[in-house]
């Protein structure tokens, strides 16, 4: 145990977040590899809180990771069922038909990886739903355990394939 000024006792140990900061202070140009990236990069932790999210990731969902209070995934992509539970993301009536929750759980609690899908999100910043392909992956930082979720806004795609299949069911 250390000291500080006052004498009062302090821990010697280096949180999780801190050793994260050196791992990536350490490998700048991961960091600058992840904001040049044009795909939405989301850090989990082994609770499934967000521990850093790209600037890609910060325009699609609207918000800026430092802003961010709680760090559960529903508060970052604005989900609207993350209000059906006084607990927040993930405790919600809806939480456990999430595909993105879904896969993040199997990749965090259960080891799986290269889990990947689609996702229509319906968030509270934009007038339309949105449509994402998302994939999880397991990484290891700093001697400890993440997931990391990659996104990409695939909103035009979806609406392109919705006019072209109407279109040929009408003819």
């Amino acid at each position: 145990m250390k000291t500080d000024i006052k004498g009062k006792r302090k821990s010697s140990k280096t949180s999780k977040s801190e050793k994260l900061k050196k791992h990536f202070s350490k490998y700048k140009h991961l960091e600058a590899i992840m904001a040049a990236t044009p795909v939405g990069m989301i850090l989990f932790n082994k609770d499934l809180e967000i521990s850093y999210a790209n600037p890609a990731a910060e325009i699609l969902f609207g918000i800026r990771f430092k802003d961010l209070k709680d760090r559960r995934c529903g508060n970052f992509i604005h989900c609207l069922n993350r209000y059906d539970d006084p607990q927040g993301c993930g405790h919600g009536r809806n939480c456990t038909q999430c595909p993105i929750l879904n896969a993040l759980n199997l990749v965090i609690k259960e080891g799986r990886n290269n889990l990947y899908g689609e996702a229509e999100l319906v968030l509270e910043h934009r007038d339309i739903p949105v449509w994402i392909k998302f994939t999880v992956n397991a990484i290891k930082l700093a001697g400890s355990h993440f997931a990391i979720l990659c996104v990409d806004d695939i909103t035009e795609r979806k609406s392109a394939e919705l006019k072209l299949k109407a279109s040929e069911e009408k003819y």
